[in-house]
């Protein structure tokens, strides 16, 4: 009994230090995946200060904020935040979240200050041609270069 409470305080303890500060893509796209959303936005949502950190991992987490987990003070902060995040996956090359960025592009969005740019959203869109999981995020700058309001360090808002 007492072996066996030994062994369960030890392996809290590492799922704690998994949770507590880092970021593991593997066990919150598997949570995810495995419809435990709230463990997956815990073990996603510190991904972003993370330089190594996928495109994927990052789309994830923006859909997770978007869709209520995470605490913001109003929709419109958490709506933005997701966006970033959006954005910063597309700049990584991640392909569903170029879609999405292009498709703010196409229409524009007030919320987030993107005004309507047909250019971009084609540039964008015409990514999607090659069907890959991730486009070259050198192409991702030129499209979004196109748009005379963007900052030029391509920074997501």
């Amino acid at each position: 009994m007492k072996t066996t409470a030994v062994l369960l305080f030890l392996l809290s303890g590492c799922s704690y230090s998994r949770l507590a500060g880092g970021c593991d893509e593997a066990a919150g796209h598997a949570a995810l995946y495995s419809n435990n959303e709230p463990l997956a936005y815990e073990l996603l949502k510190n991904c972003p200060m993370d330089m190594s950190t996928t495109g994927e991992a990052l789309h994830d987490l923006a859909g997770l904020i978007f869709y209520g987990h995470g605490k913001y003070s109003s929709i419109d902060d958490r709506v933005n935040h997701s966006l970033k995040l959006w954005c910063k996956a597309a700049l990584k090359g991640y392909s569903t979240s170029v879609f999405i960025l292009a498709s703010h592009y196409e229409q524009g969005d007030k919320s987030v200050n993107i005004r309507a740019n047909r250019l971009v959203s084609n540039c964008l869109f015409g990514l999607q041609k090659n069907d890959l999981e991730y486009a070259n995020p050198s192409d991702v700058q030129a499209c979004l270069s196109l748009n005379p309001d963007i900052d030029p360090t391509y920074e997501c808002y």
